[in-house]
């Protein structure tokens, strides 16, 4: 039997290769495919698969990646040959996709090593920003920073929002952008009373939309003080859930989309007693801060 090379597994239909071991999607969103897992028994999807680009995710376990890295996973194979060795043998009648070509994008993460400037939130165009999303000033110096950092040769900024592993989620009308490593951020509003509730949000703004909501004292906010714990992406999930166990209810105000869906539903079946679904108050608009730009009358960028 020949051996397919690296580049010629890559070229097989992740989702065909799927089928030959018994997994079935459970539904579809566009170019998006969700399975339950094929490493552990679930009763709720957490496999993802984007057929545009035939890589996967799930969320379960924090990892994912493309065909080769799927076969490591699921036969429990440590190096590529072998993998190779078994997409050679389980590949026969699976068609190949035609993947498009890589876009030119600057690097999502910088390294938290590179030399940046971090100071206090001060820069007009980036408090401007931010109020065309509702965000006022007092809100964004309390919660924010202001970033300087060289990339590619040039000089960017960006509204600079801290995680507990001293990084920074960095956002400007033109990019989002991560400065460190990717965590999760945590935030006790309670400062010092302890509290049984706290807030789930996806991102930042989504945080500083419900800070807005909370002082304006409007009805899609709790009317009392909770700790917010802000994802900063939802593959942060995994890393949220231990810290979740200590509360009695779980606000959740993540996005009205597949993504935002599939994380309640994994807080929900962890913590059904505790787990209460905000979203579903602001839906169909996507998230708390395209609402709170609906409420103020604004207009979206």
């Amino acid at each position: 039997m020949h051996t397919m090379n690296i580049e010629q597994a890559k070229q097989l239909s992740l989702t065909n290769i799927l089928s030959s071991v018994g997994c079935k999607p459970s539904r579809q969103r566009g170019k998006r495919l969700f399975y339950l897992s094929p490493f552990r028994n679930e009763k709720i999807p957490s496999f993802l698969v984007n057929t545009d680009t035939n890589t996967w995710y799930d969320f379960g376990m924090s990892a994912g990646g493309d065909i080769i890295d799927f076969v490591r996973h699921y036969a429990h194979i440590e190096n590529v040959s072998n993998a190779l060795h078994w997409l050679s043998y389980h590949s026969s009648g699976v068609p190949s996709v035609k993947l498009p070509a890589p876009e030119s994008k600057p690097k999502v993460e910088l390294e938290k090593q590179q030399v940046y400037t971090i100071q206090t939130l001060a820069y007009r165009p980036l408090l401007d920003y931010l109020a065309r999303r509702g965000i006022t000033s007092d809100v964004a110096i309390k919660y924010c920073k202001e970033i300087w950092y060289p990339y590619n040769g040039k000089t960017y900024f960006g509204v600079a929002f801290p995680t507990r592993s001293e990084s920074y989620e960095v956002r400007n009308c033109y990019h989002k952008r991560c400065v460190g490593h990717k965590d999760i951020s945590f935030i006790s509003i309670s400062q010092d009373r302890s509290t049984s509730d706290c807030c789930v949000f996806e991102g930042f703004i989504d945080f500083l939309s419900y800070v807005m909501f909370y002082r304006q004292k409007h009805p899609i906010a709790q009317h009392f003080l909770c700790d917010c714990i802000i994802l900063n992406s939802v593959a942060c999930l995994k890393k949220v859930l231990p810290e979740l166990e200590r509360y009695a209810t779980i606000h959740c105000y993540l996005d009205n989309d597949e993504s935002g869906r599939l994380a309640m539903e994994h807080i929900r079946t962890l913590y059904p007693q505790a787990f209460s679904d905000e979203s579903s108050r602001f839906a169909p608009i996507n998230d708390l801060n395209d609402y709170l730009i609906h409420v103020l009358g604004l207009v979206k960028e």
